[in-house]
């Protein structure tokens, strides 16, 4: 994942990101394993419908569960900000771990757009 860069921008807590900023900040971090059941409380919070419609369905059928998602601090949870169709195929398969790299809220902090 080293160098990979997808550009574009994400919505978290109301606060858009730059998401190469991001891909930056984490590329060298160890890859560590989360719990899915951990994570998947965000996947509830996801529109209706979402997880149905077919292009949606189908970036899930294409995700790759060895590809780390990137997680930061919601609170006192735990948030997929980059990964969640990999969540969701996690989900679907049952898997019990998932590799992530963590982004401390600082360092988010330096991705903000605006």
């Amino acid at each position: 994942m080293e160098g990979y860069r997808e550009g574009g921008s994400f919505t978290h807590n109301g606060e858009t990101f730059s998401l190469d900023c991001v891909l930056e900040r984490v590329e060298k971090r160890a890859v560590g394993y989360y719990a899915v059941s951990k994570l998947s409380w965000l996947l509830e919070e996801m529109p209706v419908g979402y997880f149905v419609d077919p292009v949606e369905r189908s970036r899930i059928e294409r995700a790759d569960t060895n590809v780390p998602v990137i997680v930061t601090d919601y609170g006192n949870l735990l948030v997929v900000i980059d990964g969640v169709h990999r969540l969701k195929k996690a989900v679907d398969l049952k898997m019990t771990l998932l590799p992530g790299r963590y982004i401390s809220s600082e360092q988010l902090q330096e991705c903000r757009m605006y």
